[in-house]
Order: C-alpha cells, then structure tokens, then sequence
C-alpha cells in the first residue's frame, strides 16, 4: 500500500493482510545480506519473547505477528502503528 520508512537494516512498507484484508500491517523487509539476515532472526527472537512476557500489553511493545522470506529477504510483519504529532 505504501512506503512508510528505511532504515540501515533495509525499509518498512504498509500491507493489507492476506488472512484478513481489512487489516494493515507494517512489514519490516530486511536487506539480503548474510549478516543482516542473522541480526533479523535474532531481533525476531528478542520479540516473541517479549510478546510472551508482556501477553497484556502492559508495556506497549509493538507486536510481532509473522516472519516469512521472501525471495531471499527476511521479513517481519508487525502491527501498524499510528503515528501522533505532539505539539
């Protein structure tokens, strides 16, 4: 649906979901390199963690739903947030 940012471990891009279209999502595409690609298994294991530990959303962690690869990328799908201007 749309380009949402970049980082240095690749961009972020907003979907609608497959299982439930009227869902968005936020998918983290990671670069296809080796060592971003074991830094991204590893921050997909940090996140189920966390999202074990925190199962009522106590502590307002942005929640990991999936992980897939996708023509040589690892992608993590979070939940999309929306973004609030403080003035």
């Amino acid at each position: 649906l749309g380009f949402v940012g970049r980082g240095s471990f690749g961009q972020v891009v907003k979907c609608t979901d497959r299982e439930n279209p009227e869902e968005k999502v936020a998918i983290k595409v990671i670069k296809n390199q080796k060592p971003f690609y074991n830094q991204g298994r590893i921050e997909v294991s940090i996140l189920q963690k966390m999202r074990r530990c925190d199962r009522d959303d106590q502590f307002c962690i942005v929640r990991l739903l999936d992980d897939f690869e996708y023509r040589d990328h690892l992608c993590l799908v979070f939940e999309l947030l929306r973004t609030i201007c403080m003035t």
